[in-house]
């Protein structure tokens, strides 16, 4: 008589609880032209994390990827709530957040707070480094360039040129006022004296300021904002100084600077990410491929809408790596 053979135990199956991100972007308000393109970025990567099954995690099981997102509406109180509420009820294990230096900052404390890693959007440094301590901020990160660098860009461009007088024209945000502080600490030691310089606010629609741009007797006008503002303001300043020179920061890297300037920024210049010509790039570049390869993929996804440096976080995070502290 045969003796009866147990069937083999089975192990019961680990269970995998999704791993969360939050989003965080302007989808409406002012920052919309950027934090649109940034929130269909967050849907493609959702698809293509979908799609592959998620990722394995260091446990060795495989975990669906959630990325949760939401609208800021390029206000700092809306962020700081939905940023309490991603951490605290929603458990994401990181935030991608900030479209706009302001509601960026805004989230800073509860981020580190929480000790969760907020990767901003954002570009004004104070996002990362304590502006009183000159500390980097733990936690937090940011892989888009600095108004630092904007800043050296533009200086090495208008000393080419012989610039030595220029007008700065910013708005009265977050990251405009540190595109006016990043030009102070580095336009002088090119040279360059700043003879004029203004806040507006970004909903202005009428720019007194471009009168005192006349009477400074400036060779070019550096503008610190984000479309629509920056555009409205290029078209004051076009309006009534024809042949000044106009210099944005790499904020206005983006087809709706184009679209709401029209004629009036033709000629202007401004510092952007490699992306926009990828196609120009020679083989050798580290990054042609890399960005070639998203921008294939992100007008797949939106059926062909142009890209812009500042239209997403990840091809931001192509060509530098993120900045700040390490935990």
């Amino acid at each position: 008589m045969r003796p009866l053979r147990r069937p083999p135990l089975r192990r019961p199956r680990r269970s995998a609880p999704p791993i969360k991100i939050g989003f965080i972007a302007s989808i409406t308000g002012p920052g919309a032209s950027l934090g649109i393109p940034e929130r269909n970025v967050a849907q493609m990567v959702q698809e293509q994390l979908k799609a592959q099954g998620g990722i394995e995690g260091p446990d060795g099981v495989r975990h669906e990827v959630q990325i949760l997102i939401f609208d800021d509406e390029s206000k700092t109180d809306t962020a700081a709530t939905v940023a309490r509420r991603l951490i605290e009820q929603e458990g994401v294990v990181v935030l991608v957040a900030g479209t706009l230096s302001g509601p960026s900052l805004a989230m800073v404390p509860i981020a580190t707070e929480a000790k969760v890693p907020m990767i901003s959007m954002a570009s004004a440094r104070s996002i990362i480094e304590d502006p009183e301590t000159k500390k980097m901020r733990e936690w937090i990160f940011k892989p888009v360039p600095e108004n630092l660098h904007s800043a050296q860009m533009q200086a090495d461009y208008l000393k080419a040129v012989g610039v030595t007088k220029v007008c700065h024209l910013y708005e009265n945000t977050a990251y405009g006022k540190d595109t006016f502080a990043s030009a102070q600490a580095i336009f002088p030691q090119a040279g360059i004296e700043i003879v004029y310089g203004d806040a507006f606010e970004r909903t202005a629609t009428e720019f007194p300021q471009v009168e005192k741009v006349k009477a400074s007797g400036c060779q070019a006008v550096v503008i610190g904002s984000i479309p629509p503002a920056s555009a409205l303001v290029n078209v004051a300043v076009r309006d009534a100084l024809p042949e000044v020179r106009i210099v944005h920061g790499h904020g206005s890297c983006s087809p709706d600077l184009i679209k709401n300037a029209g004629a009036a920024a033709e000629g202007t210049v401004m510092p952007c990410g490699k992306i926009l010509v990828a196609d120009q790039l020679p083989d050798t570049d580290p990054v042609k491929q890399l960005n070639l390869d998203f921008v294939k993929a992100y007008q797949d996804f939106t059926k062909g809408e142009p890209i812009s440096t500042l239209r997403t976080w990840r091809a931001c995070a192509t060509s530098q790596a993120p900045t700040g502290s390490s935990t």
